[in-house]
This record gives C-alpha cells, sequence and structure tokens, in this order.
C-alpha cells in the first residue's frame, strides 16, 4: 500500500511539473505576442520605423502597401507580406 501511494505521489509531481513547463511555455508566447502588439509597451507606430520593414521586406514592401491599402477606409486593415 505505501509503495502505491508513494508511485501516486511521484506521478502527481510529474504531472504538476509538466503543468509548470507548459504554463511557462504559453506565458512566454504570450509575452512575445504582448511585444509584438505592444514594443516597449508602447504603441507599434511610437516605437518601429518604416526603415526596419524596408530593411526586412525589401523596396517591394511600398509597392505592397500601395496596392494593399485602402486610404479612405478609416479602419484597421491587416496586410499579408
Amino acid at each position: 500500500r505505501q509503495k502505491v501511494l508513494h508511485q501516486i505521489e511521484g506521478l502527481r509531481t510529474k504531472f504538476i511539473n509538466a503543468e509548470a513547463r507548459r504554463n511557462e511555455t504559453l506565458e512566454r508566447h504570450l509575452d512575445a505576442i504582448a511585444n509584438s502588439l505592444f514594443p516597449e509597451k508602447k504603441l507599434q507606430e511610437r516605437v518601429i520605423n518604416v526603415t526596419s520593414f524596408l530593411a526586412r521586406y525589401g523596396s517591394g514592401f511600398i509597392t505592397k502597401l500601395q496596392e494593399e491599402l485602402t486610404l479612405d477606409l478609416g479602419e484597421h486593415q491587416v496586410i499579408e507580406i
């Protein structure tokens, strides 16, 4: 009986540790998403400059924006790069 209780306690500990690791991973992912949306806890347009996008995606980035954006729409738009 004591051995079974010890094994159950060991499984319980393993389960708790696995859940903690999963939660840490989820927390890191959520932090990365939040940092992408609000770099330095500020609005993107206050931190990220267009030059970072030009460096990453090249000069075609501006052309893509011109083709995809509707300027008089007056709301947020999602553009796939």
